[in-house]
């Protein structure tokens, strides 16, 4: 007969077992709660202290670990993630994650050995499909990239990501068509996402439909106001359908948006001088050749703007420069009006 104070104590260490697990628990519970008021010190002390109180907890290190990416800690999170997969060997979802912050340490062989593990675990992810395809446009290899595009797209038809990112490969690879219509899928999941609109503006330029482009770029403008790159591209299809006036405006936000930017200043200039207004034209290559020297364009057409003025010192000056920095017509120019 086992006496009385020993059921008791069994009793007492039950409880205190359970009161434990109901306490980390508890605490897991408080840092999901603080990270949705975005108290991340708050957060990882509750994780911290449910770990404490249950070493083996997978979900508290499992939150743990995305806080910690979320933080770019990523070798924080990829060793919690480790201490998930310790725990649940099987979990294809740790893999991944931890690929994911492998990944972002450029520790691209781990990364892609992750996602290889998580698919032996779960051949249907389209995650890890998706993130071996981001990892190999990485790398710039672009067709292995569309390759796994492909096989998430296959499981997972509704991730405008997705289509994205494999458009943005078939750019790379200077299949425009195809891209194109990686770009339109990507719109039809989610119609406002500005960077879309403004890759489909680009292979549309590549395929010299310039007004289908500049709609593309507006659509992106419209979403995000403050979007540089598409201004300023924008601004270059414009000047390819002669609309100036258009071209000078777009480079001119660039240049609020980004007063360092040489080339929209070298740009506006050639809008200007397209536009016979050289006096301006003048002033802008002069802003881009002071930011950057070494624009051998900048000083070729400043050359030519001065000499519509018949400022034919100068111009030879810019034409001197720019071939001393390797420009063929700026010699030719020099050879014609300065010798």
């Amino acid at each position: 007969m086992i006496p009385r104070i020993f059921l008791l104590l069994i009793a007492i260490i039950s409880i205190v077992n359970i009161a434990f697990s109901q306490t980390a628990d508890e605490y897991c519970t408080r840092g999901n709660s603080m990270i949705s008021l975005k108290d991340y010190a708050g957060a990882m002390e509750a994780y911290n202290k449910s770990l404490e109180l249950k070493p083996d907890y997978t979900e508290a290190y499992f939150n743990r670990a995305g806080l910690k990416f979320n933080l770019k800690d990523y070798k924080g999170a990829a060793d919690d993630y480790s201490q998930v997969i310790a725990l649940k060997p099987a979990d294809a979802s740790a893999y991944r994650s931890r690929g994911e912050a492998r990944y972002m340490m450029k520790d691209y062989g781990g990364a892609q050995a992750d996602y290889q593990k998580a698919l032996e675990i779960d051949p249907k992810d389209s995650k890890s499909f998706k993130a071996l395809g981001d990892l190999h446009y990485t790398l710039k290899e672009y067709q292995n990239a569309i390759t796994q595009y492909n096989r998430a797209a296959e499981l997972n038809t509704n991730n405008a990501d997705i289509y994205f990112n494999r458009g943005i490969s078939k750019f790379n690879l200077q299949n425009y068509t195809g891209a194109i219509t990686d770009f339109n899928a990507s719109i039809e999941i989610n119609p406002v996402n500005a960077r879309v609109y403004n890759s489909r503006g680009a292979a549309k330029v590549k395929q010299e439909e310039y007004e289908g482009a500049i709609e593309d770029y507006s659509k992106a403008i419209s979403l995000n106001p403050g979007y540089e790159d598409a201004y300023y591209s924008r601004g270059n299809a414009s000047l390819k359908i002669a609309d100036f006036q258009g071209a000078i405006e777009d480079f001119t936000m660039v240049i609020s948006l980004n007063p360092e930017d040489a080339l929209s200043f070298f740009y506006r200039g050639n809008a200007k001088h397209l536009m016979e207004d050289h006096k301006e034209a003048i002033k802008d290559y002069s802003e881009a050749i002071d930011l950057d020297p070494a624009m051998t364009d900048a000083y070729y057409f400043r050359g030519l703007s001065r000499l519509h003025l018949r400022q034919k010192e100068t111009a030879c000056s810019d034409f001197k420069k720019a071939t001393d920095l390797g420009h063929t017509h700026a010699n030719e120019k020099m050879k014609a009006f300065c010798e």
